[in-house]
């Protein structure tokens, strides 16, 4: 005897963030169609008991991935459309042929056969009807020799917008690893789709699985903004500055707009000195005209945005993305920031650049797109353009739309809002971990829950450097208007990597101006790999830098006409947060200048190079390769500690080391000089333990230029 159970539960809306199309923005915060929920509830059966579909055939003409596809049979339910709608993460059968009941004499049937990776002997099949469900007529479980049929019944005569059909059934005696639905679409009025079906072992009902974060110290609780920042408007897209003290974010349709149709304009607000943020202010043009206008990610020292759009001189917009500095206490005219091959076909576009400074993500809708919006990730290249978009893949990018992302500091922990993994609405924010450098593999994204999503759109998800809050947006929890902003303290489960500070500031000897463009890179010293690059702001020199924890950073400035400095910076102490202010001095190209190498290493009292010290000398192989009339000579420096003798001679013996590193990487013998002059030319006391290792280094001078 069967038994069929079947479960109404919640039906998400869908939401649309657009940033070009006036009509699009007006549609960012819908009215949406609210249906009754059933409650989450995680008392599912085990998961080792439940399968999902791991291979789909379906037996229509057509057989193409992406939205509506048979490829969305497979896995976990989406769960992502509104009452009456259908989903682009469920299959749909559509095929003219399946309603076409004049040419064949009746309705057709479609045979969908789906596989399991386990076989099992199970005891229910749960399918996920996911609009105008009651098409099913036949439930089938099939093994390598064993067929039952666990499901025969007529075509509903009351379709029902969504259902869980349970099927249940005695215990297969052999195990089964093929579920075949056979249904018969076109005998209902409209599109029907199925979005999943799960093979059991157990008879507990499969429920809709929401992969949702489970909070040690309970969930946090969500604080609407003050009346100084959330309005009667629409607030949208916060962006906190690494400090935790400057939030941007825009405004649609206040009255204090710019131009008639009031779209978007970016605002912003600092915290006071109470803890309070301050009454939020517009920014003015350059930043601001008639069209829409939001910042999509700030610098780590604060003095650089990224604007979505790009801005012409004649005050019009166009598609892409800009950069903006603060100099001189204002913004300075977006410029383009060009990325290859670029294209968007939607209307929605939303772009974050990473703290590293080389890291661009991008939600954009490309041919190649798994349906809606994607998320994409373009690195830095040498000539200052970013690489073509690459796809974050299908752990985190569905058919339906992935957008609104924030990539921590540590480079590896994403938040995304989507309406296409399980949630509780239109959009709900998520969380995933980068698993390995490819981009393309990710945990599973797990959903921050009912105490941060809720039945209405909740994205732009943003954390400062600090990592103890975050800040987002939601259209339905208790807001002052149509979207408000919120904060949460960030618990222990979602906070990333710990980030740490470097502050430093660039100075030109002899007080002279600095050049146009200086750019600070940073690498980890055990690898040399580069992680990240920032430009420095010309009049105050100061740059802030934010990178994880557990790592020794080489630090170096570039300029034209300047030799690059370096430093270090050691944070494998994850007590240190904060670092002691660098100040890095720009030496002039020239004949005279004396170049401290700060980021070489040896063991105490021997000569040889460790392994950190190649990045540093690495640049060295550079200045000298693109400068072939250059002549350097290297000079070993000690403390006065020892004797006069093995202090000359384990300075001579490490200056001889890198000029033997130098000649190993190709540079001719005469370009290089070493020497080692022990203790006799200190340029700080021996009196503390901090002079003694200022005295203790290697230098080089620029003989001939």
């Amino acid at each position: 005897m069967l038994l069929v159970v079947r479960m109404l539960v919640r039906i998400p809306s869908i939401i649309l963030l657009n940033n070009l199309n006036e009509r699009a923005m007006r549609a960012i915060v819908s009215i949406l169609l609210i249906v009754s929920f059933l409650p989450y509830t995680s008392a599912a059966q085990a998961s080792d008991s439940v399968q999902w579909a791991s291979e789909a055939r379906v037996s229509s003409a057509y057989d193409s991935r992406g939205p509506h596809s048979p490829d969305q049979l497979l896995g976990k339910p989406s769960f992502t459309a509104q009452l009456g709608s259908v989903s682009p993460c469920a299959w749909v059968a559509h095929e003219k042929a399946e309603f076409d009941t004049t040419t064949h004499g009746g309705p057709v049937d479609v045979l969908i056969q789906l596989r399991y990776d386990t076989p099992v002997h199970a005891q229910q099949v749960a399918v996920f009807e996911q609009a105008n469900a009651g098409a099913i007529t036949k439930v089938v479980v099939k093994g390598d020799t064993y067929v039952d049929t666990v499901l025969s019944r007529e075509v509903s005569l009351h379709p029902e917008p969504w259902n869980i059909l349970h099927v249940f059934f005695n215990r297969t005696p052999e195990p089964v690893h093929t579920v075949e639905l056979i249904l018969r679409p076109g005998a209902l009025r409209g599109p029907n789709s199925i979005d999943a079906c799960a093979l059991s072992t157990d008879t507990i009902p499969v429920v809709d699985p929401v992969n949702e974060i489970h909070y040690a110290s309970g969930p946090p609780t969500a604080v609407h903004l003050s009346g100084r920042i959330n309005s009667a408007a629409d607030e949208l897209m916060p962006r906190i500055s690494a400090d935790g003290q400057t939030m941007y974010f825009c405004r649609i349709e206040d009255p204090d707009n710019i131009g008639q149709r009031k779209l978007s304009d970016i605002w912003v607000s600092k915290k006071e000195a109470t803890g309070f943020w301050s009454q939020a202010e517009q920014l003015s043009p350059p930043l601001n005209n008639e069209y829409s206008n939001f910042v999509c990610s700030t610098s780590p020292d604060g003095n650089h945005v990224m604007l979505a759009n790009t801005y012409n001189l004649n005050g019009t917009i166009g598609p892409g993305l800009s950069t903006s500095s603060f100099v001189d206490g204002t913004w300075s005219f977006p410029e383009k920031l060009v990325v290859r091959d670029y294209a968007n076909a939607g209307t929605s576009v939303d772009y974050f650049k990473a703290a590293d400074g080389n890291t661009l993500l991008m939600s954009i809708e490309l041919p190649t797109a798994h349906g809606g919006n994607d998320i994409y990730v373009s690195f830095l290249q040498d000539d200052g353009t970013f690489s073509r978009p690459q796809s974050l893949g299908t752990d985190i990018n569905t058919a339906g739309k992935e957008m609104t992302m924030f990539l921590a500091s540590d480079g590896r922990t994403l938040f995304f809002s989507s309406d296409g993994h399980n949630g509780y609405g239109g959009q709900d924010i998520f969380m995933s971990r980068r698993l390995d450098d490819s981009w393309t593999r990710w945990s599973e994204p797990i959903n921050l829950g009912p105490a941060v999503n809720d039945r209405g759109f909740n994205g732009h998800f943003t954390i400062p450097a600090t990592g103890d809050v975050a800040y987002f947006t939601s259209s339905e929890r208790g807001t002052r208007g149509k979207s408000d902003i919120f904060k949460i303290d960030l618990p222990d489960e979602l906070k990333p990597q710990p980030v740490h500070l470097i502050v430093g500031k660039v100075v030109a000897d002899n007080n002279q101006t600095l050049p146009e463009s200086v750019r600070v890179e940073y690498e980890t010293l055990s690898n040399g790999k580069r992680i990240g690059s920032i430009s420095v702001d010309r009049t105050s020199g100061a740059f802030t830098i934010a990178v994880p924890g557990g790592e020794q950073y080489g630090i170096h400035v570039n300029a034209t006409g300047f030799v690059s400095v370096h430093e270090s910076v050691d944070f494998t102490s994850q007590d240190t947060r904060v670092s002691d202010t660098l100040v890095m001095h720009l030496k002039p190209l020239e004949a005279g200048t004396v170049v401290r190498l700060n980021n070489i290493f040896f063991n105490t009292a021997e000569s040889e190079l460790l392994p950190t010290s190649f990045s540093e000398l690495n640049r060295v192989v550079e200045l000298l390769q693109l400068n072939q009339n250059m002549v350097i000579a290297i000079v070993g420096h000690t403390d006065n500690r020892g004797s006069d003798v093995d202090n000359r001679a384990l300075s001579l013996a490490r200056a001889k080391s890198v000029y033997q590193y130098l000649l190993e990487q190709g540079i001719p013998a005469k370009q290089l000089k070493y020497d080692g002059v022990g203790s006799e030319q200190p340029v700080a006391t021996n009196a503390t333990p901090q002079g003694m290792a200022k005295n203790r280094r290697v230098e080089f001078t620029i003989e001939k230029r």
